[in-house]
């Protein structure tokens, strides 16, 4: 988690709520999101223990209820790769941003590139860490944050915790890097 530092910095500082985060350092942030990551990866859901493979991760939701639809709208900005309702206990997956992402991939990293397989089950990781986060503990300090460094802390900590449960070997931001430079969003 620790190699993707100025990505994670370049998420937080660029994020939509971060104006409002006045007095909280960036590195504070970082380390709420690194602590919370590190503690849902050490209480995977299912006893699990990292690295899983995609479709592990499917399995996983599946046997815990969690029904996956698939999705594919390309209106331009912003790009929501994935949502989830716990209410419907559904994730939803936008396939089309997915493939968009994928066509222009080489242009934003000079790593390996991953497969249409690979960023789906990122997308799927990172919204279960939602809907699993109320129960993972929060360290003291989380109650005195106000919501929108929260907010931040969380859409961190799940791309940490979705590139550390698949362990793939290029950043967590990827698709916000990528993204940001379109003026668009990801995962929210």
């Amino acid at each position: 988690m620790d190699s993707f530092d100025s990505d994670i910095s370049f998420f937080i500082s660029g994020h939509p709520l971060w104006f409002l985060c006045h007095g909280m350092p960036e590195a504070g942030i970082k380390r709420l999101a690194r602590c919370l990551a590190k503690t849902a990866l050490e209480n995977v859901p299912g006893g699990q223990i990292p690295p899983l493979s995609p479709g592990e991760v499917e399995q996983i939701l599946a046997r815990h209820g969690y029904y996956i639809t698939e999705t594919s709208f390309r209106n331009g900005t912003p790009r929501i790769f994935a949502w989830s309702s716990e209410e419907e206990k559904r994730i939803y997956i936008n396939r089309g941003a997915l493939e968009d992402f994928l066509a222009s991939f080489p242009e934003e990293t000079s790593g390996p590139s991953p497969d249409i397989g690979t960023i789906r089950g990122l997308a799927l990781a990172h919204e279960w860490f939602h809907l699993f986060f109320h129960a993972i503990p929060k360290p003291d300090e989380w109650g005195s944050l106000k919501r929108p460094a929260r907010i931040i802390a969380e859409e961190t900590a799940a791309r940490l915790y979705a590139a550390g449960l698949l362990q793939v070997p290029f950043s967590p931001m990827v698709l916000d890097l990528a993204l940001r430079k379109r003026g668009g969003l990801g995962n929210e």
